[in-house]
């Protein structure tokens, strides 16, 4: 945040935070339905920690890098599998259950058809998430600078980091 308050306005910034408790992607998106900035995934959690044992995790610095699952807006291909529709961002108007519904998608289409390292974690994880539904505790999201300090007022919101930083008319 100290960061933040050295842009000059008319700068468009990327801004990482956790949550202080577990959200539904909803709640997250109600959290920051007050300020005009746009979500562009969150973190979720997916029993790390508690009921997965994940051996690939880092505490070194000044918090914990644990692997995890991210949400994104849905991205969309047609029969012939061209490209045909993307989002940038979450909306609540548009909903978010279908972005959450193809995470699991993903995951499951991932787990049963490709072998990679950590394959096994991540079939505890869709587990997880098909027991427990997808909460996430963090997001990025993206506004323009003076937006973006406000969100320091919103006490879920911990954790922040400054991420990419671009000159641009928001509006």
């Amino acid at each position: 945040m100290n960061q933040l308050e050295k842009l000059e306005d008319g700068n468009v910034a990327e801004l990482f935070f956790s949550l202080r408790t577990l959200k539904s992607p909803e709640q997250v998106l109600e959290l920051l339905s007050d300020y005009d900035v746009r979500a562009t995934n969150m973190a979720v959690y997916a029993g790390e920690l508690r009921e997965i044992k994940l051996g690939t995790y880092s505490s070194s610095g000044a918090g914990h890098t644990i692997p995890h699952l991210t949400l994104r807006p849905r991205i969309m291909f047609d029969d012939n599998h061209f490209l045909s529709a993307w989002h940038t961002f979450f909306s609540l108007e548009a909903g978010i259950s279908d972005d959450v519904q193809q995470l699991i998608v993903d995951v499951e289409w991932m787990t049963n058809n490709i072998k990679y390292n950590g394959v096994d974690d991540d079939k505890q994880r869709l587990a997880y998430l098909k027991k427990n539904g997808v909460q996430v505790y963090g997001a990025t999201v993206t506004g323009p600078v003076r937006e973006l300090e406000k969100l320091k007022e919103e006490s879920e919101f911990w954790g922040f980091r400054l991420g990419r930083i671009e000159v641009w008319n928001w509006s």
